[in-house]
């Protein structure tokens, strides 16, 4: 929603409350809903405050800046299912503050760390359930490799990969199934990787 030409102060308050109202369902719990509600309006108006020109720009960071925030927490919440997993990996996961608290302390400027593929440190080895490789994620209770969690859960990786395997000249030859395809893909970028290593290739 784009804000309209000189505004009546009603007009604006009421373009800030429908903005605050976006970010509001997304939060993940409703509580002090007022509160949160004058706050968010004290970012944009009170002294210095922000240009009205770039009030739009403001709230869609404020917004992306909590979903980021809770899409992080996801995926760690994924990989590290338990808090023991989470101290094993050094990961720290801070508690989300009361929506009105997250406006006031300014968090929307709180760094996200990049999200990384991870191994759970732990004194056993655990097994994907789908095969009998070595499990790098646990989703809820299910151990899984890289390859069956990307195959359950990140269809459009695996799409590209293929993509760059064939840019590679690795494409499944005709009559090959899936297992042999991917044990001669890995087969040959080991050698790459090793070639590399040695400086060969």
């Amino acid at each position: 929603m784009e804000l309209v030409n000189a505004p009546t102060p009603q007009q604006d308050e009421e373009w800030l409350v429908g903005q605050f109202e976006i970010w509001w369902v997304r939060y993940p719990f409703k509580q002090k809903k007022k509160t949160a509600q004058e706050e968010w309006i004290k970012i944009f108006t009170r002294s210095p405050g922000i240009p009205r020109e770039g009030w739009s720009e403001y709230s869609n960071m404020l917004t992306k800046a909590l979903e980021d925030q809770l899409y992080y927490r996801k995926k760690m919440d994924q990989i590290y299912p338990n808090p023991q997993d989470k101290k094993n990996a050094n990961v720290f996961v801070p508690r989300l503050p009361m929506p009105s608290s997250w406006l006031h302390q300014g968090r929307w400027m709180d760094d996200v760390p990049n999200i990384e593929d991870r191994t759970i440190s732990s004194g056993h080895v655990s097994r994907c359930a789908d095969c009998d490789n070595e499990s790098f994620i646990t989703v809820g209770d299910t151990p899984l490799c890289a390859w069956h969690w990307t195959k359950r859960y990140d269809r459009k990786g695996l799409v590209r990969l293929a993509e760059s395997l064939k840019d590679m000249g690795l494409g499944p030859k005709k009559g090959e199934n899936t297992a042999t395809w991917g044990a001669r893909c890995r087969s040959h970028l080991t050698k790459l990787k090793l070639a590399k290593d040695l400086h060969l290739a």
